[in-house]
Formats: structure tokens, sequence, C-alpha cells
């Protein structure tokens, strides 16, 4: 498994942890100490209801019997009553499926992470 730092890089990272503690300070009324906290240790070890996002690419952290790991792109992020959260990816063949975040965490480790540029076209991170 990679670190976050190591897909997206150190200011990247610190952004992303920075825009988080935001959030459960804006959202949640924790105090910034503890909201630095939690997003810290949200993204050190890859709580994926935090880290999972549109754009990115997992791998399967074990590879099938011809040794070869599947990779999964994740077009969609949401919440469903019957499945709980959820993420929408389409595999190296194309074909879209829909993965609860626990199978994600269990299953998959985060390979790389593609986000929009101003401009919105993708750009490799």
């Amino acid at each position: 498994m990679y670190s976050i730092d190591a897909i997206v890089g150190p200011y990247r990272a610190a952004e992303l942890v920075n825009e988080y503690r935001q959030r459960l300070q804006s959202e949640d009324g924790l105090s910034e100490k503890a909201a630095l906290a939690v997003a810290c240790t949200a993204y050190a070890y890859n709580d994926v209801y935090v880290l999972a996002a549109p754009g990115q690419v997992w791998e399967s952290a074990a590879p099938d019997g011809a040794g070869r790991s599947e990779r999964i792109f994740i077009t969609e992020k949401f919440y469903e009553s019957a499945s709980g959260h959820c993420v929408r990816v389409l595999t190296a063949c194309g074909i879209g499926e829909l993965v609860p975040l626990d199978r994600l965490a269990e299953h998959y480790y985060l390979y790389s992470w593609t986000e929009e540029q101003g401009d919105g076209t993708p750009q490799a991170t």
C-alpha cells in the first residue's frame, strides 16, 4: 500500500488534510486541535471513507491466478440505503460496478489519483 504523500505529493497531502480539518471544524464542531488530529489520522491510516474519491485508481491487494492485479477507476462516490457508502467504478475492460467502501478497503489499495485541473481536464498527481 502506498502512502498518500507518495501518490499526491506532500503539499497536496497537506492540503487534503487541511480541507478535511476545516470540514470537521465547521460540520462537526470539533476544535482545531481535535479536527487536525482526526484528519491526520484518517489520511495516515488511509481511511477509505475519507480517502476514496472520484478520479482515483485502486489496485487489488491480491493478484489473480496469473499474477496480475486488477485496477479499478472510481467515477462516483455516494450513499445508497441498500448498500451503504459506495463507489461506482470502471474496471480495466470498461465494465461499471458498484463497490461498497468496506469491500474497497478490504480488497484494494489506492494506486493513483487523477484530479481535475482548473479547466476541467484531468491531471495525474
